[in-house]
């Protein structure tokens, strides 16, 4: 398939792990694994993983996978997307400390 095919599909993953944060988190780390294990991911799906990987481990109380995931988040401080999507962060550290 072509990188945009797989670029949407991943897209469309990461929905599915957003939509499952509230309900079930454990569901949506199990699609971010899946993510990670079979995904090419660019910038924006980067950041978008690792949001998302810190809002399910938070109430999972998987604090090592919340610090490891706001580490690598800040690799991408520049990035457009970050700055868009800081609430979310600040959120998740907030929750952390």
């Amino acid at each position: 398939s072509s990188p945009f095919t797989w670029s949407a599909q991943t897209d469309d993953r990461l929905k599915e792990a957003k939509d499952y944060l509230t309900v079930k988190p454990s569901e949506s780390l199990h699609i971010l694994q899946e993510i990670a294990a079979t995904s090419e991911l660019n910038d924006k799906q980067q950041i978008e993983w690792y949001i998302l990987n810190m809002r399910a481990s938070s109430p999972l109380g998987k604090l090592d996978n919340l610090i490891q995931s706001v580490n690598s988040l800040f690799k991408y401080r520049s990035h457009p997307y970050f700055a868009e999507n800081i609430t979310s962060i600040t959120s998740a550290l907030g929750i952390w400390l």
